[in-house]
């Protein structure tokens, strides 16, 4: 039984992260319990999975409530972001809303074995759904960034981000910010501004239509730039500080201060795709290092094993923090771009 159960336990996880978002706490709780449940499946048809959750809800140390509220957030935001269509093909769940907590378990786990079954077919056949458009908003802005071989990892929303989007929005801020400081640095060496203080800069930043686009340029060239040549650290250690004590001063409100550049969404796929990137080559370094496996297969090595994650996202971090906006502040390729687009004043 248990050379069984070794062979089919690396499935688990990327079963369960057909039906939603990776990243979220109830993705990890359903792990758990399909994992007990194929160790414990009984020979016949009958399982009590009330008894189930009670028993992967002691091992967590939380009540069962927790858990089954957990596992309700991701099934409905998972059901909300499309992923409806996962539930119909692997568990036969038509309705027109998403399954209610105890279905949803009672479902995945009757399904899991028959999954594993026709695994190889599965996964041929998913390669050629994913062609679809995107299912979301930030999945067809980031199709738009990357424009690259990869789109299909993007179309399929098989990739891993950040589950709170306040810290997506402070590296947003964070980056927004940057592009600007470097050139009214540039501008300080260059004797250009004088007197001239940050705040006032910002202002004539926020009401110069011209300048804010060429900053979107600079801020967007750079981070295409950086994702083409790929190099991420990851022996970065833990990437704590992203300003300086010289940038405490470019505060107000406790927000960085700074003139808005994006839209949120478009903020936020320029922040993911350095992420993405940031996966995409650490799965082809997993891959160098000897690991034979799909990246469905990396993702859900990655989302279970919590110090490939933190590797990843360190190296993300690490590459925020060393992007430089300078050298296209400087070239006269800027310019070029600039009467290419030739916004209006």
């Amino acid at each position: 039984m248990r050379g069984q159960v070794e062979k089919v336990e690396p499935y688990i996880p990327y079963y369960i992260h057909q039906f939603g978002r990776i990243r979220f706490k109830g993705a990890g709780i359903l792990v758990q319990i399909l994992n007990r449940y194929v160790l414990d499946a009984p020979s016949s048809d009958k399982w009590n999975y009330k008894l189930l959750i009670s028993q992967v809800a002691d091992e967590k140390s939380v009540t069962p409530e927790a858990l089954r509220h957990a596992i309700k957030r991701y099934v409905e935001d998972g059901w909300k972001q499309g992923f409806s269509w996962e539930w119909k093909k692997y568990t036969g769940w038509s309705a027109d809303t998403p399954p209610d907590t105890s279905t949803a378990i009672k479902l995945l786990c009757e399904s899991f074995f028959d999954f594993v079954k026709n695994y190889e077919a599965l996964v041929q056949e998913n390669r050629a759904y994913y062609l679809r458009n995107a299912i979301e908003s930030r999945d067809e802005n980031l199709k738009d960034i990357l424009s690259s071989a990869d789109d299909i990892i993007v179309e399929s929303h098989l990739y891993m981000t950040l589950e709170d989007k306040k810290e997506l929005d402070a590296y947003v801020c964070y980056l927004t910010y940057r592009v600007q400081r470097d050139l009214y640095e540039l501008c300080q060496e260059g004797g250009k501004i004088g007197e001239l203080s940050w705040q006032e800069f910002v202002w004539d930043i926020r009401h110069w239509k011209r300048l804010r686009f060429a900053a979107i340029i600079v801020l967007q060239e750079t981070i295409k730039e950086f994702r083409r040549k790929g190099h991420f650290n990851f022996e970065a250690e833990n990437v704590a500080r992203f300003l300086d004590d010289s940038d405490m001063a470019d505060r107000k409100d406790g927000n960085i201060y700074s003139s808005q550049l994006f839209p949120a969404e478009e903020g936020r796929a320029q922040v993911e795709s350095i992420l993405l990137t940031a996966e995409i080559v650490q799965y082809k370094r997993q891959l160098a290092m000897g690991k034979a496996y799909s990246w469905e297969y990396f993702l859900a090595d990655m989302s279970q094993d919590q110090s490939l994650w933190n590797e990843t996202l360190m190296a993300f971090r690490d590459a925020l923090v060393n992007l430089d906006f300078k050298p296209l502040w400087q070239s006269e390729q800027l310019e070029e771009l600039i009467k290419e687009m030739d916004p209006a004043e």
